[in-house]
């Protein structure tokens, strides 16, 4: 038997237990999670360091909500890359760049100025929205879509919190950032597989993913050793209404190769903004049942 019969034995092996467990799993959830989660339609990808993949509607368009951040992260690094961007470049922030929602920058006074460095990690580390526009910027839209490319199913419509009057023609007609499970684990999956970018600038995006501060879905159910996760996971959440997303790496135990995992929603019924949200609960048990079942293969 071929090498690619062999893998698409393994996946569609991987597969069937994953649908069977996911079954179990429902069965178990509690009535006032079942029902908010009901209400909601989940996608999920995996996909395996050796090729093997299994999911859950892992084609079908979601919100991208703050996990957007993640290419835009990696194409401002390949700009890095190309030297059309260099990490120690300082920026003035001004008073019209400030947008509310998630991160610190919209707290504090204008004038200041963080590096390009400085502006990743505030995006990733603690989905600074400030920070995120002003990386799209320096880039531009159209850049960070030819970058998407190879990812049919995400696009970056615009600037993200913007009120209504500095939004663009394609914001205003409703349209939001989107992206799909498969293409937000065959980014993360591709990074870490040195496809994207130089050993160097790949360490500084794992970096970042590593140190993001919301782990309520992904890492939630994962092994922890006393207050800190033992799992080691490199991910990226973000939340809209109606929508709790998680994408991320998680290395099993004793293993270099990562696989990733792409968790997003829309519809859930839970519109709280809240670690106990029914959509994270759920996420989070979903990517329990992924770790035990790759774990045991």
């Amino acid at each position: 038997m071929s090498d690619e019969m062999n893998d698409a034995l393994k996946s569609s092996e991987l597969q069937l237990e994953f649908d069977s467990r996911l079954e179990r799993l429902l069965s178990t959830l509690p009535d006032p999670v079942l029902t908010e989660v009901g209400a909601g339609i989940f996608g999920v990808s995996v996909l395996t360091s050796g090729g093997h993949a299994f999911g859950l509607r892992s084609s079908e368009i979601f919100p991208a909500a703050s996990v957007i951040k993640v290419p835009i992260m990696l194409a401002v690094l390949q700009a890095v890359q190309k030297g059309k961007l260099n990490l120690e470049t300082r920026y003035v922030l001004q008073d019209d760049d400030r947008v509310t929602g998630s991160g610190i920058l919209f707290e504090l006074s204008s004038g200041l100025n963080p590096t390009l460095h400085d502006l990743l990690h505030l995006m990733m580390v603690i989905s600074d929205n400030m920070a995120t526009n002003l990386l799209i910027d320096l880039l531009g839209i159209d850049p960070i879509n030819e970058f998407l490319e190879p990812y049919s199913q995400t696009r970056l419509v615009g600037k993200l919190q913007l009120p209504e009057h500095r939004r663009n023609t394609l914001q205003k007609q409703g349209l939001r950032n989107q992206t799909s499970p498969q293409d937000m684990a065959k980014m993360l999956l591709e990074l870490t597989q040195g496809q994207l970018l130089n050993p160097e600038l790949t360490r500084v995006a794992l970096t970042m993913l590593e140190r993001q501060q919301y782990k309520h879905m992904i890492a939630r159910y994962l092994p922890w050793d006393g207050e800190e996760v033992a799992a080691r996971v490199a991910s990226k959440s973000g939340e809209i209404q109606g929508t709790r997303n998680d994408v991320g790496l998680v290395w099993l135990e004793g293993s270099n190769q990562p696989y990733a995992i792409a968790l997003l929603s829309k519809g859930v019924a839970d519109i709280r903004e809240h670690p106990e949200n029914a959509g994270m609960i759920w996420g989070g048990h979903i990517s329990r049942l992924v770790w035990d079942l790759l774990s045991e293969k």
